[in-house]
């Protein structure tokens, strides 16, 4: 579901990454290009999440990794998004 229901996969962050991106580019801040490129990687960590999570039933260990990298997208969204928000008081 987190893949498949239009999200783009990544839970949107895919599309949101080319969002930045591109409005870096077309402001010539390469602050938001390079937020960009952070959330298209968390994008893709929310890609395995998915997948890991549709494998639980044949692979219980994949509770364990889920939850590591959860823990780890948290993380890198919150320091992304606090980044962004000085970008935007500015």
């Amino acid at each position: 579901m987190m893949q498949e229901d239009g999200t783009g996969g990544g839970l949107f962050r895919y599309l949101y990454s080319r969002f930045l991106k591109e409005a870096g580019e077309l402001l010539g801040n390469k602050e938001l290009v390079d937020l960009g490129q952070r959330y298209n990687q968390i994008g893709q960590k929310w890609t395995t999440i998915a997948k890991l999570i549709r494998e639980i039933p044949k692979n219980s260990a994949n509770v364990y990794e889920t939850s590591k990298i959860l823990l780890e997208v948290g993380e890198e969204e919150t320091e992304t998004l606090s980044s962004l928000a000085k970008i935007v008081k500015d």
